[in-house]
């Protein structure tokens, strides 16, 4: 080791660590000269000097104005150099976020030289939230599998003179919680420092389910290196799997940085894998990506990918959902015996049911549920399904007694409140679609519509103060929307009711695939009338879905909330039909731009 040169200026020698005391007035210097240069808006650290032969290491300044007020040439003995000040590029990525997503920069606190991605925020089993990412990104070659070892975002980085700052330590945000080495995957528990989102940078929403991998298949990733990259499974194997970029539109599928990130089936935003590494190749044709299956990930961890419930409770028709804030009131028809049951639901790390109610009132179809001036509607059609009924609640639990309000052929009806009007619509004789409206809950008057005719109920929103509807058109399955008096027919086909929401500025329309999967799906708008593609659930439903928002304790961000009854055709027919729930944020960051 190199003397210490107290009195002298401090010599590098390659391949020799600096004496204690040589780091301690480096220290020193370098804090003496970022408050001095930091007016300037000046880059000040300490590095080699610009003359190879110089041995002696200096302070390097940074600054766009080079040419303006004279800077000392010494600071305590350590020289100083002064460089024009070229701003590079801003990696958002790569900055502190102020909530943790997946898809941004994390790190080992203790070894700082592998920095990755944050791939999503997970759950373990009892919904605790944790980070997902690479083995190498935070255990490496730390004892102990780094358990216990603090996590940072963003990374650490390495320094020349390490050491663990405060704020380092302000970045912290978890432990290491659990690895394994063979599937090169981790997790961290997070702390209750920073807020977290379930979404991932450039996917909101984040993961949707799991999905094994299969030849062919389309996916996406959001990493630290390369950003939002697609492309396609090409050979899967029981531990690993290969993705090359889609034919015709090469990209760089991964870069220094991505590892953690996890790869989403496109057209699902299912969980297919977990990124660990990429070809060094640089010629097109021998671009590659590989990832480790996400089953195999998630049993090894004991982690859950996203908020996704099942409930004992049964129903042979959709559910209905209306919000409240921070609750939820759910509304079902029984499977044994027909009568309507409602529960409260609130987050707490996971969607609680409250209070489970079961009124003798019975239907056969789908209900539909409204809050309108400080108490609860609900909507359904009479089991024998020709006479439409209204209730009241003050509270949820106890309703008044139900009041015909159509004494004609019905099915599955459907609750808005526009400008301060509450409507009713349902499908009527000759599937013509019909609707009423009312000031007071009391007194209906019927509403004049074109001739229209759907092959179930219609679905209704209020989206910027105009009336929304969707439904089902007959004969061909189409579905439709009508805003205000102009209407739109999508390429989409349900055979079943549809359901609108209005979550956080944006319309929402979900419905279930005609096809034999009865898969869920989900596009959103944010005019009515331009349409994004639609997001295909890897869940089958029975009847139509139900859209609701809730947020999480004193946390204003909404989560975007499904709910649906279980029609997975691979399940034994008395085990479908369960009530499920599956909830995520939207969360994005705000657009950061580069510098420069």
């Amino acid at each position: 080791m190199a003397r210490p040169t107290q009195a002298g200026r401090i010599r590098l020698r390659s391949n020799e660590p600096l004496p204690v005391e040589d780091m301690a007035r480096l220290r020193s210097t370098l804090k003496k000269a970022r408050k001095r240069f930091h007016h300037h808006g000046a880059h000040v650290y300490v590095g080699p000097p610009s003359d190879p032969k110089d041995e002696h290491p200096v302070i390097r300044v940074y600054r766009a104005d080079v040419g303006g007020k004279k800077i000392r040439s010494r600071i305590d003995g350590v020289k100083v150099e002064v460089f024009p000040f070229a701003r590079r590029p801003v990696n958002p990525r790569a900055t502190r976020s102020p909530r943790l997503l997946g898809g941004i920069q994390t790190g080992n606190e203790t070894k700082p030289s592998t920095p990755g991605t944050l791939g999503a925020i997970v759950f373990d089993d009892r919904w605790n939230p944790m980070a997902l990412s690479n083995y190498h990104v935070y255990v490496e070659s730390r004892p102990n599998g780094a358990r216990g070892d603090p996590v940072s975002q963003p990374a650490r980085l390495p320094e020349p003179l390490p050491r663990v700052s405060r704020a380092d330590r302000n970045n912290r945000i978890g432990t290491v919680a659990g690895s394994d080495e063979l599937l090169d995957c981790a997790v961290a528990r997070l702390d209750d420092r920073r807020p977290f989102s379930t979404s991932i940078l450039g996917i909101p929403g984040g993961i949707k389910g799991i999905v094994d991998p299969a030849i062919g298949m389309i996916v996406r990733k959001s990493g630290v290196g390369s950003n939002v990259t697609r492309g396609m499974i090409e050979n899967v194997s029981d531990d690993c799997f290969t993705i090359v970029p889609f034919p015709g539109q090469w990209m760089d599928l991964s870069t220094r940085g991505d590892s953690g990130s996890v790869w989403l089936e496109e057209e699902s935003h299912a969980a297919v894998g977990l990124h660990h590494s990429g070809e060094a190749s640089n010629a097109r044709e021998d671009e590659r990506a590989y990832a480790i299956p996400m089953r195999a990930v998630v049993e090894k961890l004991g982690i859950k990918l996203c908020r996704k419930q099942e409930y004992p409770w049964t129903s042979a028709t959709g559910p209905a959902v209306v919000s409240l804030r921070d609750r939820l009131l759910l509304g079902w028809v029984d499977r044994g015996n027909f009568t309507l049951r409602f529960a409260w639901a609130t987050l707490h790390k996971k969607l609680r049911i409250e209070h489970i109610v079961s009124r003798t009132a019975r239907s056969g179809q789908s209900v539909s549920l409204c809050h309108f001036r400080r108490r609860y509607y609900c909507a359904f059609v009479g089991v024998r399904g020709d006479r439409l009924y209204i209730m009241r609640s003050e509270n949820g639990k106890e309703w008044e007694e139900p009041r015909i309000v159509a004494q004609s052929e019905a099915s599955s009806p459907a609750l808005a409140v526009v400008r301060d009007r509450l409507l009713l619509g349902w499908h009527g004789t000759d599937n013509k679609l019909q609707l009423m409206s009312t000031g007071n809950g009391l007194h209906w008057s019927p509403k004049n519509l074109p001739t229209l005719y759907t092959a179930s109920g219609p679905a209704l929103a209020a989206f910027q103060s105009r009336v929304v509807m969707a439904w089902e058109g007959a004969p061909d399955h189409r579905l439709n929307v009508a805003l205000g008096d102009s209407i739109l027919r999508l390429p989409y086909k349900t055979d079943a009711k549809p359901c609108l929401h209005v979550h956080e500025g944006r319309l929402y329309l979900a419905w279930r695939g005609a096809d034999g999967e009865h898969r869920l799906h989900i596009s959103s708008s944010r005019d009515g009338r331009v349409w994004t593609s639609p997001i295909v659930l890897r869940e089958s439903s029975i009847g139509g879905p139900a859209l609701g928002s809730l947020n999480e304790g004193g946390d204003l961000r909404h989560n975007l909330v499904w709910c649906w009854t279980d029609g997975d055709e691979r399940k034994k027919r008395a085990q479908r039909g369960g009530l499920n729930t599956l909830l995520y944020d939207l969360w994005q960051p705000p657009v950061q731009h580069d510098e420069g």
